[in-house]
């Protein structure tokens, strides 16, 4: 018992000593109080249902952690929730929201994996407008915890221009307009929280057709990224988080994957620069987990010592219920100290109207 303990306080010293060598050292990125947007509000008199016990839990195997001890970080991992007015839908995210507050381990912060309004591409301005002002008036009455926000492909407004009624030199063309309601410093950025490095990927890029996208990092963004990764010290875990998932399992099983003859993984499902991304995270075994949304399905797939993980989306299958085996839901995720981490996926029991 007296090793254990001395253990623990030698860990408890060296994790004080790195957390003071970040706070000395430059760092490539912003720092949290520029990213995180308080929610403030009074929470409802009354406590909505706890997490459904078809809930799925994902630990990491190549590190072990102790149950018993506290998590340096736990957040709650939203993505896809596709706010409209239709549908039932600002209720349904409202109680998401509150769920997942009331949880009997509340997370201290909200990820948002990205499209949080229902669909920027196909509306003009106006409409994109109405549906920003939802999104936020929902937040702000229903959720009192800060938030980090995505970019995701149905945030960006204006690139068919056509059916958005834009001329392309609209001050919020693209996105910029995601970038200022969601109140984001840049549409990639890093950050130090509980020890761990986060990097927020912009992970949409223009092209295909003139009104499509294709999931990838432009040259830019990669320099970025292997500069940041660079100068994170390798004692310290990284999470990646990304709208499109950098590797997926899921994107198997999406509708049209199968042809006749092949299965078929069209470049806006998955990052398309995914083997070069995991050749650039062989470099850095601290890489331990790339979260990300889009897909509107729950799977997960570890390769080369990291996790990736795709969670889902808080709307399912845009507010119709379960989106083929995934129920509406959200993840509940633990980071350690030592780099182990712990992910649940909580379905929050939404009934389609």
């Amino acid at each position: 018992m007296k090793c254990l303990i001395v253990a623990r306080l030698l860990n408890q010293l060296s994790q004080r000593a790195n957390e003071e060598k970040l706070q000395n050292q430059p760092r490539i990125g912003v720092r949290m109080g520029d990213i995180l947007s308080r929610r403030g509000f009074l929470k409802g008199a009354s406590a909505l249902a706890a997490a459904t016990a078809s809930s799925t839990v994902l630990s990491n195997r190549f590190h072990h952690h102790d149950h018993h001890d506290h998590p340096s970080l736990r957040f709650a991992f939203i993505t896809d929730a596709h706010v409209t007015q239709s549908k039932h839908s600002p209720e349904g995210f409202a109680k998401c929201l509150h769920m997942l507050q009331d949880h009997h381990h509340a997370p201290t912060m909200i990820v948002n994996g990205g499209d949080s309004i229902f669909d920027a591409c196909s509306h003009n301005a106006s409409d994109v407008k109405s549906q920003w002002k939802l999104f936020h008036s929902v937040y702000h009455q229903n959720c009192s915890l800060p938030v980090v926000h995505t970019i995701g492909n149905h945030d960006i407004w204006g690139w068919d221009k056509r059916v958005c009624q834009a001329s392309g030199l609209e001050a919020h063309y693209g996105k910029k307009w995601a970038i200022d309601e969601l109140g984001i410093p840049h549409r990639y950025y890093s950050f130090d929280r509980g020890g761990w490095h986060f990097i927020v990927l912009d992970s949409i890029q223009q092209g295909g057709t003139p009104a499509g996208y294709i999931a990838k990092l432009d040259d830019e963004q990669f320099v970025w990224l292997e500069r940041d990764l660079a100068a994170t010290p390798l004692t310290t875990p990284v999470i990646v988080i990304s709208h499109a998932p950098i590797v997926s399992a899921c994107a198997l099983f999406r509708p049209h994957s199968e042809t006749a003859k092949d299965i078929r993984v069209p470049g806006n499902w998955m990052h398309i620069d995914a083997r070069k991304l995991k050749d650039l995270f062989l470099k850095y075994p601290n890489v331990k987990i790339c979260m990300a949304g889009h897909e509107h399905l729950h799977g997960r797939v570890d390769y080369n010592g990291v996790h990736y993980f795709c969670g889902g989306a808080v709307c399912g299958s845009w507010w119709d219920g379960p989106y083929q085996e995934t129920a509406p839901g959200f993840a509940m995720v633990d980071l350690y100290a030592n780099g182990s981490f712990h992910a649940k996926y909580l379905p929050w029991g939404w009934a389609a109207a």
